[in-house]
């Protein structure tokens, strides 16, 4: 029986073995091995890592509930002070559309949910409508990586031809990471609301800021 070969992924790229005699091996050469598959996995890796943005669907629902679940039940960031059931978020979800003023997108890696950002009815009254108020949250342990000003960026990309004159985002106090977030993005603050909430038996400040549309 013949011997086996290994399928070698590489061999195009390998020289042809020089006749005896021929220059020795440096110590560079020595060492040179094929790079292909490893740099294959790392393309790879890279597309895999890449985060998506895309206006938020049905089946990304409960993620994002329980998502902001999360800050609910950890940090005073929302007022809302009991978790949602997918249910009872339903409302919130379903007043958001693909055109329009308001609208909700999601960022994923993997099909996995990075966070999302939205913009929503400012107040009822019906003066307000050309006025929006902006939310966005991230996966605790996805701050610090760009995601909150890409998603910001595509959000304000995706409302850009609408009629709207403003966005508002108020945001609990302390919480530098979102006050940067926001003027990267274009806001300014306007005013404080001194301890207008109460949550965790402490009273909080919310700053207000706005964006020019």
């Amino acid at each position: 029986v013949g011997e086996v070969r290994r399928a070698d992924p590489c061999g195009w790229m390998r020289r042809t073995r020089k006749p005896h005699g021929s220059r020795r091996k440096t110590s560079a050469t020595r060492g040179t091995r094929c790079i292909l598959p490893t740099f294959l996995l790392y393309v790879l890796l890279i597309r895999m890592a890449t985060p998506i943005i895309r206006p938020a669907i049905t089946s990304d629902h409960p993620a994002i509930v329980e998502l902001y679940n999360h800050y609910i039940a950890h940090t005073p960031i929302t007022f809302d002070i009991e978790p949602y059931t997918l249910e009872k978020r339903g409302p919130w979800f379903a007043q958001f559309s693909d055109e329009g003023r308001h609208r909700l997108l999601v960022m994923t890696i993997d099909d996995a949910l990075v966070g999302y950002a939205g913009s929503m009815p400012y107040r009822p009254k019906a003066a307000y409508i050309t006025t929006v108020e902006t939310s966005i949250y991230l996966q605790p342990d996805m701050h610090g990586r760009g995601y909150g000003a890409q998603l910001y960026e595509a959000l304000f990309d995706a409302i850009k031809g609408e009629d709207i004159h403003r966005a508002h985002a108020g945001i609990t106090l302390p919480n530098p990471q979102s006050i940067k977030l926001h003027e990267r993005s274009g806001f300014a603050k306007y005013g404080v609301q001194n301890e207008v909430g109460r949550k965790f038996a402490k009273y909080w400040d919310v700053v207000w800021m706005e964006k020019k549309l």
